[in-house]
């Protein structure tokens, strides 16, 4: 995102899922934490292998409401191990479960409402996966942000570029100043922000 462009782009939000998960487990030795364009295949997980244990972030799609702002993002973030003479079971993707579920409810952003909500983990294994000792879990979620500008609001370099404003570009609402006819008398209302 542009210091001089007032927009954040969907790339930026996942970017920023992205970099927020990375920064949680850095202490976790190993772990590859990155951005991952979608759905795998038996052929993308053998690739993958050397990246192993890794946590990668897709977003998947996304759905918004004009009527009341808002946009809920799907994301999926893909648990990908391998076995180990020491973890023919593939525990640590049980242990990165646990640690990343109750970390994506605290992801935050100036654009976004709250952290990720309705978030599920499904266990992806089969005997394919299990064939080339890999374990695969989807844990997908959504992230409610403020909806996208509305297309008669931009100009032609956001409609190059589109995305969410932030909330420095915002008009800020200070307060208001009113008067009320009640019966014959005039009742003021006044309210500073």
């Amino acid at each position: 995102m542009s210091a001089d462009f007032p927009f954040v782009t969907y790339r930026d939000v996942r970017d920023h899922a992205v970099a927020y998960l990375a920064r949680c487990f850095a202490a976790r030795k190993g772990l590859t934490v990155a951005a991952h364009p979608g759905r795998f295949d038996e052929a993308e997980i053998r690739r993958l292998f050397q990246q192993t244990p890794a946590l990668l972030t897709s977003l998947m799609g996304l759905s918004e409401d004009s009527s009341d702002d808002n946009q809920k993002l799907e994301f999926v973030t893909w648990v990908l191990v391998r076995a180990s003479s020491k973890d023919a079971l593939f525990d640590d993707a049980l242990v990165l479960l646990s640690v990343l579920v109750p970390l994506l409810r605290g992801i935050d952003a100036d654009w976004s409402k709250g952290g990720a909500e309705r978030v599920e983990a499904k266990n992806l294994y089969t005997s394919a996966t299990g064939g080339i000792n890999a374990a695969l879990w989807a844990v997908s979620w959504t992230w409610p942000l403020r909806g996208s500008v509305a297309l008669t609001q931009i100009s032609e370099q956001t409609l190059a570029e589109g995305g969410i404003l932030q909330p420095s570009v915002l008009e800020t609402f200070a307060g208001y100043d009113a008067s009320t006819a009640v019966g014959t008398d005039t009742v003021a209302d006044h309210l500073d922000l």
